[in-house]
This record gives structure tokens, C-alpha cells and sequence, in this order.
């Protein structure tokens, strides 16, 4: 029973987070992320074959999930 009134608030707070993410505006930063992971997934490197001004972790960390969902990272109007 303790584990089923805990999983309430957490389901809560995990749906809040999520419809925030959804709704809020992409700010610069977040685009060039998503551009450095595209990147990294199509094969080119961080400082070499593009300008990236963070350490390359993320990037490389996210390729994954790029190759996974091909044409998701970017939203068109």
C-alpha cells in the first residue's frame, strides 16, 4: 500500500513536467543541442566538422535517439 500512495504524486508531477515541456517555447540554446545531435548522428564531429561551444558528451549521448526517431528532432510550422 505505501508504494501505491507514493506512485499518485509521482504520476502527477511526472504528467505536470511532461505538459510543461510540451508547451513551453524552445529557447536558442535547446536549438543548437538538438543541431549538435543531428549532427553527431549524420556522422560529423563536434569542433571539426561543426562549431559547438560545450564539452561534445551530450551530443554523443543523444545520437542515439536521433538514429532511433530520423526527422523528429525538428518541428515545422
Amino acid at each position: 500500500m505505501p508504494l501505491r500512495r507514493l506512485l499518485l504524486p509521482f504520476a502527477i508531477i511526472l504528467c505536470s513536467l511532461l505538459f510543461v515541456a510540451l508547451i513551453r517555447p524552445v529557447s536558442r540554446d535547446e536549438g543548437q543541442y538538438v543541431a549538435a545531435t543531428a549532427f553527431v548522428a549524420a556522422g560529423r564531429l563536434p569542433y571539426r566538422d561543426f562549431a559547438y561551444l560545450q564539452t561534445p558528451l551530450q551530443p554523443f549521448a543523444l545520437a542515439p535517439i536521433a538514429w532511433l526517431f530520423p526527422g523528429w528532432l525538428f518541428a515545422t510550422s
